[in-house]
């Protein structure tokens, strides 16, 4: 919303507004510009083209992991290894992540999957998914790399297939979770560029045949050195917002049909992006591990004269962590 205020657009949530999204709500219209951050809102939209957005199509399907893995793989790429039915990993693979195929169904996101360290608890998850309501043919099943946090990367930007020799991208590293395994990130930090590693991901969006925003994602695994294509998200995501701080706002500017804006210098700056609910618990609780590695990235950012984003801005999150302080007290309404 920042990335679009800041060019003096007129915003409106066409989705139920929520925290951080504008009160003001109406259908869009034809002719409107559309963004999305979730693939179930962009799936209602895919192919009308009497609304402008990226994006508008798609060569592959739509949240899919497993049809996306493959087609990686069917692209000569390196996909984390994978496999369709319990009954086909083998027992040297283990660790395996059962996950579902899709991210949402039926308008709710579905969790991030489980870690299965031998075959007996596979057999065991595989068997609770499905007394949940899950088919067989919505699970698939990926090789765990590990639980290494910083071995998450991802690479972010704008691309379009037909003129890919000038990539607008960040590549970013995980640097904290909110809990080992498959937490959600708190702290990302802007790397330099990997020249292979960007040489295959605007690769497979040419194979692709990708216009739009993106994030694509990869895990490192630190007993190979190899990095392996996790999944590719369609749309805005947090690694957008390096852009919008630091990089002259040049995906929203794409996005909106600007020309002739300049490729990024991104290689000689480490901005850090910060979940800010958990900058506003660490500086309530310096005691714990976590919040002390937190604290150090965010002082080590600004001490080499990078920015820190903290998303939601500080005077949210401040609300917000008092909101879920006072949930934990008895007889405290919020």
């Amino acid at each position: 919303m920042l990335a679009l205020r800041r060019r003096g657009e007129e915003l409106f949530a066409f989705e139920a507004p929520g925290q951080f999204v504008p009160e003001a709500t109406r259908e869009p219209q034809p002719g409107d510009r559309l963004f999305f951050t979730d693939e179930d809102s962009l799936g209602r939209y895919l192919g009308d083209d009497r609304f402008d957005f990226f994006p508008s199509k798609l060569e592959f399907p739509l949240d899919d992991k497993f049809e996306f893995a493959r087609l990686v793989r069917n692209f000569d790429y390196q996909p984390v290894p994978f496999w369709s039915s319990a009954d086909e990993v083998p027992l040297e693979a283990f660790p395996i992540l059962v996950k579902s195929r899709k991210s949402w169904k039926r308008g709710k996101r579905l969790q991030r999957g489980r870690v299965c360290s031998e075959p007996g608890q596979l057999v065991e998850e595989v068997t609770a998914l499905k007394t949940q309501g899950f088919a067989a043919d919505e699970l698939f099943f990926q090789q765990w790399i590990g639980d290494g946090v910083t071995n998450c990367y991802s690479i972010a930007g704008f691309f379009d297939f037909e003129c890919r020799s000038h990539p607008y991208l960040v590549t970013t590293r995980k640097l904290l979770a909110s809990r080992r395994g498959l937490g959600p990130a708190i702290a990302i930090r802007v790397v330099p560029n990997d020249s292979d590693l960007v040489s295959r991901c605007t690769g497979l969006l040419g194979d692709l045949k990708y216009v739009g925003p993106f994030e694509m994602e990869y895990s490192l695994c630190p007993r190979r050195g190899v990095f392996f294509e996790l999944e590719l998200n369609p749309r805005f995501w947090l690694q957008h917002s390096f852009f919008v701080h630091c990089f002259d706002n040049v995906v929203v500017r794409l996005y909106c049909g600007e020309s002739g804006v300049p490729v990024p210098v991104t290689d000689t700056r480490q901005p850090l992006w910060v979940s800010g609910i958990h900058a506003v618990a660490s500086l309530l609780t310096p005691w714990r591990a976590q919040s002390r590695l937190l604290l150090q990235e965010m002082l080590a950012c600004r001490g080499r004269g990078d920015h820190v984003i903290l998303d939601p801005p500080l005077g949210i999150s401040i609300r917000l962590a008092g909101r879920q302080l006072r949930s934990y007290l008895p007889g405290v309404s919020n």
